[in-house]
């Protein structure tokens, strides 16, 4: 805050609602660094006049966000070593009473090491939420502000790093947070270098990524600060350099995968390879046959044709997906794009541990998934199937989602749903597993419960399957393919030497 400023009224309202929200939290201790504003005095006794245990560290200069945050841990590890968690909070932030008890419940039930809350913030004058697509009205009292975040609160996991964040301690002290060694400027890259430090500490062959537990929802009115600095800002440079000598390329690159809809760190790492051409010249290779075209590169989600190594790919379906399953992360990166939040969904064939049906419970409004499998109607077994494969954490991120969908045991030709019930119907890796006159009884069945101008949206593999019998059987069942088709088999399909070679064929049908 800056007391000479114009906005100075507003900015200690803004703290008041701050202090005043953390009173009714169960805190041991807040520890505030004095950058500026007061002296150490006179801020001690603006913060008696709140019901909060405190200490003040710093003497109002302004030492930047990494040198502050590196001399808090440090503090804390000094004098409080045995602290089993520790929240960062900001001045323009509102909190629910103990919103932080959630979020410790999700810690103590998992390996993570930090979990973020649903934030409220406003943005192009607007307020939003993370997770919420639509903005709504935000009230403007403090106990009206509070109540309506504790009623957007609901029993979700999303990937997403946000503050506030709630750090597991003994796992901060291990990473030598904020090192000030690296990180030079006063602000910049710190997030980076945090969500870096964990993903070395989980280990990289787990592709981990930061998480957001719904269930605590908390107002910060400024985020993404990162975005509205100038891209030259010095300190910025400062510690984009720091980061870069302390975690190398391959900190780029897994910033560019958890980050994924940010392309400077995809740009950082490529433009410190030492041989950029090395990558274009394997491309370069034929890898599989000579009877395959050249490479192709398309953005069209409408087209259907085979899945391609350009293609996106998803990691994450609430959980990683098993480096295993070869053709999951572009199956499910391809079918994500068509499932919408006003959408009533059917994963047909869902499979027992298959996680896409999961993913589709966070977007849409209503999902139902149907397989073939009896264990799919009972919780306690699909629950037990996951803990088996994907170790005890996937079974409560499970818990989360099994709650709602509709799940049942039904045979694919012969559905229990009425005619036109679902806008889109995916099918994933399924049709291929079915004899010719099975497929046509499948396709005519989906089609009948699919409404007038919705999506059927399938993945096969090829060649367990001839693509072009099934495009004959889905014309054949009254379907149409939706926008244009290509069977051209490309140099750069996907491709597995799974039973003796396969590719992934994708369609998107309608009728």
């Amino acid at each position: 805050m800056n007391k000479n400023g114009s906005d100075f009224i507003y900015d200690l309202k803004m703290s008041n609602d701050f202090f005043k929200s953390l009173e009714n939290c169960d805190y041991k201790l807040i520890l505030i660094y004095n950058q500026g504003c007061f002296t150490n005095e006179e801020l001690d006794y603006y913060l008696s006049n709140y019901n909060i245990k405190f200490k003040i560290l710093g003497n109002g200069i302004n030492e930047g966000i990494t040198f502050s945050r590196h001399s808090m841990i440090n503090f804390i590890k000094e004098n409080y070593n045995d602290t089993k968690y520790v929240a960062e909070v900001h001045l323009d932030m509102i909190f629910t009473p103990n919103w932080d008890k959630p979020l410790i419940y999700f810690l103590e039930k998992t390996k993570e090491p930090i979990v973020s809350p649903r934030i409220v913030y406003y943005e192009d004058n607007e307020y939003k939420a993370t997770g919420k697509k639509e903005s709504f009205t935000f009230p403007e009292g403090l106990d009206d502000k509070v109540k309506f975040m504790e009623s957007i609160c609901e029993n979700r996991v999303d990937y997403g790093f946000v503050h506030p964040v709630i750090h597991r301690f003994n796992a901060l002290k291990k990473i030598n947070a904020y090192d000030i060694n690296f990180l030079t400027g006063k602000q910049g890259y710190e997030d980076d270098s945090i969500i870096l430090g964990y993903n070395y500490y989980m280990g990289t062959k787990e592709n981990w990524a930061p998480k957001i537990y719904y269930k605590s929802c908390v107002y910060h009115k400024t985020i993404g600060q990162r975005n509205k600095l100038k891209e030259l800002n010095e300190d910025f440079e400062k510690n984009l350099i720091g980061l870069k000598t302390q975690y190398g390329a391959y900190g780029q690159k897994e910033l560019s995968r958890i980050y994924s809809n940010n392309e400077s760190f995809k740009l950082n790492y490529e433009t410190m390879l030492v041989d950029r051409d090395a990558a274009l010249r394997l491309e370069d290779i034929k890898i599989y046959s000579d009877d395959v075209n050249n490479n192709y590169k398309s953005l069209d989600n409408y087209e259907s044709r085979y899945i391609l190594r350009t293609d996106n790919i998803m990691y994450k379906s609430i959980f990683d997906i098993p480096k295993e399953w070869w053709s999951r992360f572009y199956e499910y990166g391809w079918a994500s794009n068509f499932a919408k939040e006003e959408d009533v969904v059917l994963d047909a064939g869902c499979g027992i541990i298959h996680p896409f049906k999961y993913y589709l419970a966070s977007i849409c409004s209503e999902v139902h998934a149907v397989d073939l499998d009896k264990r799919i109607t009972s919780k306690e077994e699909v629950l037990l199937e996951h803990k088996s494969c994907f170790g005890e954490d996937s079974e409560y991120l499970v818990k989360e989602y099994l709650d709602q969908m509709t799940l049942k045991n039904e045979n694919l030709a012969s559905l229990s749903y009425d005619d036109e019930t679902f806008d889109k119907i995916f099918c994933i890796s399924v049709l291929h597993l079915l004899s010719e006159v099975s497929l046509l009884s499948v396709l005519t069945e989906l089609r009948r419960v699919l409404k007038n101008k919705g999506l059927l949206v399938i993945t096969v593999d090829v060649p367990t399957i001839d693509i072009e019998k099934l495009v004959e059987s889905i014309y054949e069942a009254g379907l149409v393919i939706k926008n244009n088709l290509d069977l051209t088999r490309y140099n750069n399909s996907i491709y597995s030497d799974l039973f003796d070679g396969l590719y992934c064929f994708r369609l998107l049908v309608t009728k």
